[in-house]
């Protein structure tokens, strides 16, 4: 499976930055040239635009592949080598006499970017898998409730935290390890798979694991036929791990908890402890009548929205959408025309911005507390939307409307895509420092609606 890092993914923004280039001079190419900084005077053939614009639209498109398939040495390679173009664009530019300062920065901004970040690539090692991913993570990635016919999960195991014997006898359990190191029992017989090794228990087959070793293991889980109430057990134990509702072994501490997660899981106890399964059996079922099973499920099952749900977060999307389409509308001309922004803390993202106008372009890293305690990173891009400046300094205070893509990093959001609306007010404290407070709306495909502040101090350079 390809991972991608942060560092990969925020080298979208040059590929995705020529793609829009690439277009903008095969579409309009007397705006392109005036973006680019140098004015031609060719009586209306536009033959060299097409040309530069078909290479450009190549050259993001192969820089973009490569971040989204994690081909982490040659990106690097493609972007270190590819800083000879805005370099020599920039001197170019500087060569003309029309030039203008915020012309000649943006190739060479894009250079020095371009630069840093393929050098990162190079010299910084790829995560280790070994280390997992965070104590308490799961994710379904093929679900019964979708009507597959296998359940597909990924999760950890952290150091001491495993199962006792038993058994299911509603479906086959293949464990394979992505990472790190599983004791595994089957019928008697104890082996330790590594990674990439499996282990399959046919139904009815008494099994066990544990992670006996130091570091968190991550483990994929086969089930077959699928199953939604195994599903929904694991979601359920693992949100309780999260919460502290759970002993440094694994045990549900709470004995109804754990009742329902045998009764969801199928888990069968084995030898003299079948004795006692009629009697979790009661327990599982006197929980379920008080409420707990649908409390468990409201707190640590996603649900899929309802259409009056959806519908909820589409308009949110397109109210935004609207703002910032018609932003250059109202910003009666009071903006800088250009501005560099560096993003230090969550609004947008904690990473680099520019802003043509009214329209800005943004990406980097997002942090964000989707539940309490527990921080969710996505890498982030978007376009922002500014309108109605207020105050009568020359770079005024403003609203802010912006649209952004962004890919997960860690628990239920890893490798999934997301989109986001966001509205808020930044106040120009002094010079270049503002704050930002505002709120983003959250959407994922099988994900509620997620709704959360998002307060962000930045540093801008301005340009006319």
């Amino acid at each position: 499976m390809t991972r991608q890092t942060p560092l990969t993914l925020l080298s979208l923004l040059p590929g995705l930055g020529l793609i829009f280039i690439g277009g903008r001079f095969l579409l309009a190419p007397e705006i392109a040239e005036r973006g680019f900084g140098i004015l031609v005077a060719n009586q209306g053939d536009f033959a060299f635009h097409s040309i530069k614009g078909i290479r450009d639209l190549f050259t993001g498109l192969l820089i973009t592949l490569l971040a989204l398939t994690g081909q982490r040495k040659a990106l690097a390679f493609c972007l270190l080598l590819g800083t000879l173009i805005p370099i020599t664009d920039g001197w170019i530019v500087l060569s003309r006499p029309e030039v203008t300062t915020s012309a000649v920065l943006t190739h060479w901004l894009t250079a020095v970017f371009c630069a840093v970040t393929g050098t990162l690539l190079l010299v910084r090692r790829a995560p280790r898998l070994s280390a997992g991913p965070q104590p308490g993570y799961v994710h379904v990635l093929q679900s019964a409730k979708d009507g597959e016919a296998i359940s597909v999960l990924e999760m950890s195991v952290s150091p001491g935290v495993g199962t006792p014997a038993h058994a299911h006898d509603q479906f086959a359990e293949t464990f394979t390890v992505l990472a790190g190191e599983l004791h595994v029992g089957v019928a008697g017989q104890s082996r330790v798979l590594r990674t990439g090794e499996s282990a399959t228990v046919a139904p009815g087959q008494t099994h066990s694991f544990k992670n006996q070793t130091s570091l968190v293991c991550h483990i994929q889980v086969r089930i077959e036929p699928g199953n939604a109430p195994f599903e929904e057990a694991m979601q359920i134990y693992y949100g309780l791990m999260r919460d502290g509702q759970a002993t440094p072994s694994g045990t549900p501490k709470r004995l109804g908890d754990l009742a329902l997660f045998m009764l969801l899981s199928n888990s069968n106890m084995v030898g003299v402890a079948r004795l006692v399964q009629p009697v979790f059996g009661w327990l599982a079922r006197r929980a379920a009548r008080r409420g707990r099973l649908d409390a468990l499920r409201s707190r640590y099952v996603p649900t899929v929205k309802s259409d009056s749900r959806q519908m909820g977060g589409v308009n949110v999307l397109l109210v935004a959408a609207l703002v910032l389409l018609g932003s250059g509308t109202f910003a009666q001309s009071r903006f800088s025309k250009n501005e560099v922004i560096i993003n230090a803390f969550r609004a947008p993202s904690i990473g680099l911005e520019y802003r043509h106008r009214a329209v800005s372009i943004h990406g980097g890293y997002y942090l964000t507390n989707l539940t309490p305690n527990v921080t969710t990173r996505f890498v982030k891009v978007g376009l922002t939307g500014w309108f109605l400046p207020v105050g009568q300094r020359e770079n005024p205070s403003s609203f802010y409307a912006s649209l952004s893509y962004l890919r997960g990093l860690n628990l239920d959001y890893e490798l999934q895509n997301a989109a986001s609306a966001e509205v808020g007010f930044r106040w120009m404290v002094w010079r270049g420092l503002n704050l930002r407070l505002g709120a983003i709306a959250l959407a994922a495909e099988g994900k509620d609606l997620k709704i959360n502040p998002t307060p962000g101090i930045s540093y801008s350079f301005f340009f006319r």
